[in-house]
């Protein structure tokens, strides 16, 4: 018994010390970073490209990285004892505290990979176009290059992240850089309306990464397969009140999803967030009044699709 005890002890021992060794290691390892591989490219910014950057960037950046004066120079996003405070970073042409030194290609290489220039991953949370056409791409490169207000240089500078322990290992271990497109990603012709409401929802708004079980179930690569896909459940802290947001079911379960909403419900409540019982919708949601009725249509068309969800149990901090 007693050699039994011994055994197990050193090897609890010896467990502790491995585990230790790598924290250490991950504690004063610099980060890991990337090759850069960036595209040749040269966005051609037309009125057009410029008009469609802008729609895509007020629906999809807008929440994170819109600042004072309707300005893209980024704020304060979240604040968690197990991460740290984090801020999303100034997007305006800024050659210092922006993107303004970012060329055509390393910005689509941002977008598509996560690396940064300096051969950095940024956070997960602020890249993931993995299924946005190049075009929609393009366009939103064109606006972020384009004479629009919300774009110019802007000075406001935000603290840097501090990482702790946490975040340290996940970026050695677990935060990974997305492939980069071996071929051409074409959006599908608006004609297949089931095809093109699940491009809006995957690879221009993204839908799942909030409507799903949670944030550390996403799987950008296999959208479908993000945990609780478009049933809701997940949750995240408003940091302009601090209150807790629960993202609802949007699938079309009658009961605890929109299967009861009719196409003029939902087309309200996507494009001028008013639900059906005439309240709004809540932060981070906002209004995508660029979407035109066919396309809002064409998600509706396609959330009929998606298997039907009941809602997950909503735990709330114990007080």
């Amino acid at each position: 018994m007693k050699k039994a005890l011994k055994i197990i002890g050193i090897t609890l021992g010896s467990i502790i010390v491995i585990i230790g060794l790598v924290l250490t290691f991950i504690r004063f390892k610099p980060l890991p970073t990337y090759e850069i591989q960036t595209k040749d490219l040269k966005v051609e910014v037309t009125p057009a490209r410029v008009e469609k950057g802008m729609a895509l960037a007020q629906a999809i950046c807008a929440t994170c990285h819109m600042g004072e004066n309707n300005s893209f120079e980024g704020r304060k996003l979240i604040e968690e004892p197990g991460i740290g405070v984090v801020y999303a970073p100034n997007i305006t042409q800024h050659k210092t505290f922006g993107i303004g030194n970012y060329t055509d290609g390393e910005l689509y290489y941002l977008f598509r990979t996560g690396v940064k220039r300096d051969g950095e991953l940024a956070l997960p949370m602020m890249w993931r176009s993995v299924h946005m056409s190049d075009e929609d791409m393009y366009s939103l490169i064109a606006y972020l290059k384009s004479d629009n207000h919300s774009v110019q240089p802007s000075e406001t500078q935000h603290p840097k992240f501090e990482q702790n322990l946490l975040t340290r290992a996940l970026f050695t271990l677990a935060w990974k850089p997305m492939d980069l497109p071996e071929s051409p990603v074409v959006a599908p012709d608006i004609s297949n309306e089931v095809e093109y409401g699940k491009y809006i929802v995957q690879g221009q708004l993204r839908c799942y990464d909030c409507h799903s079980a949670s944030f550390e179930t996403v799987n950008d690569v296999n959208p479908e397969l993000t945990g609780h896909y478009l049933g809701g459940g997940n949750q995240m802290v408003d940091i302009r009140t601090g209150e807790m947001v629960y993202f609802p079911n949007i699938t079309m379960d009658d009961k605890d999803g929109i299967g009861k909403w009719s196409e003029e419900e939902f087309i309200a409540a996507l494009k001028w967030g008013q639900k059906p019982d005439g309240t709004t919708m809540k932060w981070p949601m906002r209004p995508f009044t660029h979407l035109d009725t066919t396309e809002v249509l064409a998600v509706y068309q396609y959330l009929k699709t998606v298997p039907e969800l009941k809602d997950l149990p909503v735990v709330t901090a114990s007080k």
